[in-house]
């Protein structure tokens, strides 16, 4: 337990954007905006992360059970657990690399950050879809799937609109904080990441290093001297 711990509170608690006059934000370069009232299925990807597979690189914690505290109802995103934010990064680096898989497919439409206060919050997120590993040099040097510029003083339904295209069949993603608003010699620490979007039937399985890909295919046992009887009790009993 050598590590020095700063107790920082949470960014946007606020239920109102107070620093950004009219409905701008203020932040050159931001790609973010305030989402629509919240629909009931919406933000629930939560419960589509694989939290006991979660990876994390120059965390003071690392530990997946630790990690799955950021991962929660988007209900429950200002509500916080203890004194120190669940993802954080090493005291004295801002620097930090995130693993999160999915136990299905999904669909990603936006992302939702809530970071820790006194300079502590994330100012950037580049994002790596379906990328299996990377380090902190090789994610220096590739290019993301995609750039967020986080805001410090979020707002209570900020929301950062992925490229759709981009966020089909999602299985896993390396998020990558290289800096906060305190500067490189201060922890970056995040207390909530919601994903907005949709599951699909495809769940995804790993046995010893391979994945497998598991949904019904009804294609692959096509027979042109196939009862159509049987092949629907067939399916109807591999569907159990």
């Amino acid at each position: 337990e050598g590590w020095r711990r700063r107790r920082r509170s949470p960014v946007g608690v606020r239920m109102a954007h107070q620093d950004h006059g009219g409905g701008g934000c203020g932040h050159a370069g931001c790609n973010h905006g305030p989402a629509p009232e919240d629909v009931v299925g919406q933000w629930d990807l939560h419960m589509r992360v694989d939290t006991t597979s979660l990876r994390a690189l120059n965390a003071e914690d690392d530990a997946p059970e630790t990690l799955a505290r950021a991962f929660k109802p988007h209900s429950e995103r200002f509500v916080f657990d203890g004194d120190e934010p669940p993802v954080r990064s090493n005291e004295d680096d801002a620097e930090l690399l995130l693993y999160v898989p999915f136990d299905t497919n999904v669909n990603i439409t936006s992302l939702a950050v809530v970071g820790a206060r006194g300079g502590g919050a994330p100012a950037e997120l580049r994002c790596f879809v379906n990328v299996n590993d990377l380090d902190f040099e090789s994610a220096g040097e590739r290019k993301p799937t995609q750039k967020f510029d986080l805001s410090e003083e979020l707002d209570a339904r900020l929301e950062y609109p992925t490229e759709a295209r981009k966020w089909q069949g999602v299985h896993e993603i390396w998020m990558h904080v290289p800096r906060n608003y305190a500067g490189e010699d201060s922890a970056t620490g995040i207390w909530y990441i919601g994903f907005k979007g949709t599951s699909t039937s495809v769940r995804r399985e790993v046995v010893g290093n391979i994945v497998y890909e598991s949904a019904p295919r009804p294609q692959d046992h096509k027979s042109t001297d196939a009862n159509p009887e049987m092949f629907k009790n067939w399916a109807a009993e591999s569907g159990k």
